[in-house]
């Protein structure tokens, strides 16, 4: 039986950390000056995949208000990506949820900083360290009407249910205008940095995830490599993926004497390594992990094994979404749940050859490095207006019920 949130250490550290650091910093008091007007932050501590996704929203964020005044609050695996575009970013850790001296050193930090406006951009908020921030206006995502987390945010987003929709409202609420989940561009730097076979079909198969209920039983992802072998014998195929988890499942995977004559990377690459493989593969073959939006967003053919969530599984030409009928197969062993154990791997050989033959008739995309671009003025703050304000935009249309500010509705508190 699962032990609830509420009986683990992890939890009751954070609890208890959260409120201490509640008490020393609710009466402080921010001196605030005429420049902080041009200081903002985001605030993205959720995984690399969504880091991925958010990426060009938060490119165009920092095209709106000058790269030196905004920071991203992120994590250590993330942190790369923000930095490699210029953007400053701040370091948050588990330690900062559970450890009391570093999470109020952190709210300290943060608060004296007299940022403006804070972009709370994580789409499940898990972290209540927004309500001890001090700053003026915090625009964030809700779920279902509400405030996640019961997060006060002076501005509300609609998050619909997929992660498109809600960065497309995002991006209405806001002005701004990205290639949205296209990281073609901004990641082009990474191309060429490992070096690849020329000439061969190339095959990557992401074996990671954030949770184990996201994979699939080892038995089960060697049925569908050696279909993969027997049906492109001549194919490159490698193992990517990132991490202690990963990298275990990976030696797992390969014991016993199994040999597909496969590439196995897992934990062997950096990030801009990672990023440089995947470039460079025909077709990624992934569970719903940070590899698979990856993929996505550099338009490569991607096969998706997905699990229960449909939140990140994205419509495209250049995407499949597979899964099984919930009749489990192979030998249980702690991975996957009934929508993965069920794949057959016939179906990921049909929906591998659909995207191969899309491919030829997909318009080239085009992957020259991103060039400085003129800034854009942002539009006055809100935050003057009475009560809140919650935006909602779906399938291109806005409700707009009060002229509060363009492309917002006013929700009475």
């Amino acid at each position: 039986m699962k032990k609830p949130n509420w009986l683990k250490s992890t939890h009751i550290k954070a609890l208890l950390s959260h409120q201490l650091t509640y008490l020393l910093t609710r009466k402080y008091t921010v001196r605030r000056k005429s420049s902080t007007r041009n200081k903002f932050m985001v605030f993205s501590t959720d995984g690399l995949g969504d880091a991925f996704l958010k990426l060009s929203v938060i490119d165009s964020l920092a095209e709106m208000h000058g790269r030196t005044n905004l920071l991203v609050l992120t994590r250590d695996a993330s942190a790369m990506l923000y930095e490699s575009l210029s953007i400053p970013t701040l370091r948050y850790t588990d330690r900062h949820r559970t450890n009391p001296v570093r999470r109020l050193n952190l709210v300290k930090k943060i608060n004296n900083l007299n940022v403006h406006t804070l972009y709370v951009m994580d789409f499940s908020l898990t972290e209540n360290l927004v309500d001890l921030l001090h700053i003026p206006n915090k625009i964030g995502f809700t779920t279902g009407g509400q405030n996640n987390n019961h997060t006060h945010f002076t501005t509300s987003i609609a998050h619909p249910f997929y992660v498109g929709d809600a960065l497309e409202n995002f991006c209405k609420s806001t002005g701004l205008n990205p290639d949205l989940m296209d990281n073609t561009q901004l990641l082009a730097q990474f191309q060429n940095l490992t070096l690849q076979t020329a000439g061969r079909l190339k095959i990557a198969v992401a074996v990671g995830a954030s949770n184990p209920l996201k994979m699939m039983r080892l038995d089960n992802l060697r049925a569908i490599l050696t279909k993969l072998r027997a049906v492109y014998p001549d194919a490159e195929i490698v193992l990517l993926g990132s991490g202690v988890k990963e990298k275990t499942y990976a030696s797992k995977l390969l014991s016993r004497g199994y040999d597909l004559n496969l590439k196995n990377a897992v934990s062997k690459l950096n990030l801009q390594e990672l990023i440089s493989r995947v470039w460079g593969c025909d077709a990624l073959i992934g569970f719903d992990s940070a590899l698979y939006n990856l993929s996505f967003t550099l338009g490569k053919p991607t096969v998706c094994l997905a699990w229960t969530n449909a939140s990140v599984q994205h419509e495209k030409p250049w995407v499949k979404i597979v899964r099984g009928n919930r009749c489990e197969w192979g030998t249980a062993d702690g991975y996957g749940c009934p929508e993965t154990n069920s794949i057959n791997p016939q179906q990921v050989i049909d929906a591998l050859g659909d995207l191969m033959h899309v491919k030829k008739n997909l318009p080239k995309r085009t992957c020259e490095p991103k060039t400085a671009q003129a800034l854009i003025a942002f539009p006055e703050s809100p935050a003057s207006a009475p009560g809140h304000e919650f935006i909602y935009c779906n399938n291109d249309r806005r409700i707009s019920l009060a002229p509060v500010h363009p492309g917002l509705v006013q929700r009475r508190p």
